[in-house]
């Protein structure tokens, strides 16, 4: 691997208890011919699903520009590809009715496509609240509804998260966030705590006991936090070593104590063009780790102090995470290289004895 690809697990300030730490990563996938910089990705139906946004329109000015979004099966080889109008930097499989939802244009003019991996039909979905400012970034669908991101906030009443109302066409939502939303900084302990800026919202993920994780960016970056079965909002500012950071992109739970974490590098690779990146993991489950893309690492992010903890470092324009639970490996083929304690959390990391990345 090039130091673009060298995707090292480091453990600051730990003493291993065995030799040299290794984690096993590999190169998933790389664009496809004409297509570069992958963004977002899910995995859904059976396969992996990465969008490639790179060089497109994301104002939707430009009915020119066209995003790729590939579907690879789990050995990384392509099982479809998709040519989709605009920038689709918001891509998530829905449990509920196996669709896979394509999110088109994440500044302004947004549109839906929904993609039937069955079928491979693209159907085009109306989105009811255009706008010429604002745009959709990603979504996620649970048994009590499904939630949008909304984008590029210029004042404190503007939205930045949404409720899709059911069975509507045009696609209707109810706000449940705006940008001066108060809330509480879990960091300092204020109540009523308003970001500084508005922030310009990005990915949105779920949480345990169906909260929401949306990734915000202000003068730090911030995770915003919100129950919607008790309206509860909460902001976690990111911080490095006492120092803001920047460019965060995604997050991601640990959902099982072995895994797959597949991450997008919209830069890294031959050329530049980006690839897509895998880690077979071991960490305890709820460990949330967040793409941060001033310090090119994926970092353990600790949910009380919002300090960051690197994880995987070396990634050239690190984007999105998407996090697939496997089965235990064999006892033989994997042994316990080291137990760290790292922002609270007692890790158990483990090596296979082909690993590809070292410390």
């Amino acid at each position: 691997m090039t130091r673009k690809t060298l995707l090292t697990l480091l453990s600051v300030g730990v003493v291993l208890s065995a030799g040299a730490l290794k984690i096993e990563a590999s190169i998933f996938a790389t664009p496809p011919s004409g297509a570069m910089g992958p963004d977002s990705i899910t995995d859904g139906a059976g396969s992996i699903w990465v969008s490639y946004n790179g060089g497109t329109n994301s104002d939707g000015t430009d009915l020119n520009s066209f995003s790729t979004i590939v579907r690879y099966n789990a050995s990384g080889t392509v099982q479809d590809i998709y040519k989709i109008q605009g920038s689709v930097d918001g891509l998530k499989y829905n449990p509920f009715t196996g669709a896979v939802w394509a999110l088109q244009n994440e500044d302004a003019r947004s549109h839906i496509t929904l993609i039937d991996p069955t079928t491979g039909t693209l159907t085009a979905v109306s989105y009811a609240h255009v706008s010429t400012t604002q745009g959709i970034d990603d979504i996620v669908f649970t048994q009590n509804g499904t939630y949008l991101t909304e984008t590029n906030p210029s004042s404190p009443t503007d939205v930045t998260l949404v409720k899709i109302v059911l069975n509507t066409s045009p696609v209707q939502t109810t706000a449940l966030l705006t940008a001066g939303s108060p809330g509480l900084n879990v960091v300092t302990g204020q109540k009523n705590f308003v970001l500084a800026q508005p922030p310009d919202p990005d990915s949105l993920k779920l949480g345990p006991n169906g909260t929401l994780y949306q990734t915000t960016g202000a003068n730090r970056d911030t995770i915003a936090i919100f129950d919607p079965a008790t309206n509860e909002l909460k902001y976690l500012p990111l911080s490095a070593n006492g120092q803001s950071v920047s460019a965060m992109d995604d997050t991601q739970f640990v959902t099982s104590s072995f895994g797959i974490l597949y991450a997008t590098a919209t830069t890294a690779g031959a050329g530049g063009l980006g690839e897509v990146d895998k880690f077979n993991i071991s960490l305890p489950v709820g460990t949330l780790l967040a793409s941060i893309g001033s310090l090119n690492e994926i970092a353990i992010v600790n949910q009380n102090t919002g300090n960051l903890t690197p994880f995987l470092t070396g990634l050239d324009g690190i984007h999105g995470l998407d996090f697939v639970p496997t089965v235990v490996p064999e006892t033989s083929t994997v042994v316990t290289a080291a137990t760290t304690l790292i922002g609270g959390l007692l890790i158990a990391v483990r090596r296979r004895q082909k690993a590809v990345a070292n410390v």
